[in-house]
């Protein structure tokens, strides 16, 4: 509020809240409500299409996942240490406070917006490919030395089905992703044999779970029968 109401050009980051998945209507989603009226993450993903990317505007807009309302916006100045983009917010903010021109023209920024969301992209893909790749390692030296103080959380394996399954050219059958809870990452289940084996949003019971290490890193699984 303080740079829209000072008219101070600064981007504002833009997250719109997930749509309902075709075919699908708002009370059977909210029939999953807890009594404080919340609906589990987990218990949305068949219905809510969380795919969604966040993008900048020099218009304060709304973003949904930090409670941002259309009329306030969203603007990013808390890290500049890390990332420029707050260091731009804080030098905009500067120049107003001191009676001066503003460091960065509207379309400077729209510019810098451009490119920030590319290497957001990037960074987001990078951080991922990462994070699974210490999940491997983790559950690796889990397998190969498991501990006897507290049960095995790779026995009795379910998981969710993320996606509708798709068909594997190089393994000639069909994959589909999925949510194991109990571990609290993804993985792809690589033996189905037809489309109709899962369904989205299914929770099933799957086994033998394989890893693979390197650059792309996955855990692969089986429908257990």
């Amino acid at each position: 509020m303080f740079c829209h109401e000072r008219n101070i050009p600064v981007l504002h980051r833009v997250l719109a809240p997930p749509p309902l998945h075709p075919g699908l209507d708002i009370a059977s989603f909210l029939q999953h409500r807890s009594p404080g009226g919340y609906v589990n993450r987990i218990e949305s993903i068949p219905f809510l299409d969380y795919d969604l990317k966040s993008t900048y505007t020099l218009q304060p807009a709304a973003h949904w996942a930090v409670g941002a309302l259309e009329e306030e916006g969203y603007i990013r100045t808390t890290s500049p240490l890390r990332r420029y983009l707050d260091l731009m917010s804080h030098w905009q903010i500067h120049a107003s406070l001191r009676g001066e021109k503003s460091v960065y023209s509207k379309d400077d920024l729209l510019v810098k917006a451009e490119l920030t969301s590319v290497t957001d992209r990037w960074y987001r893909r990078e951080d991922g490919r990462n994070n699974v790749m210490w999940q491997m390692m983790f559950l690796e030296r889990w397998i190969n030395q498991p501990s006897k103080d507290v049960p095995n959380p790779l026995e009795n394996l379910e998981a969710l089905v993320m996606d509708v399954p798709t068909h594997h050219p190089r393994r000639m059958n069909f994959v589909a992703p999925v949510h194991l809870p109990e571990l609290g990452i993804r993985g792809t289940v690589v033996n189905l044999n037809t489309l109709s084996d899962v369904e989205f949003g299914q929770t099933i019971k799957v086994k033998n779970l394989r890893l693979n290490k390197g650059y792309h890193a996955s855990l692969w699984l089986d429908l257990a029968e």
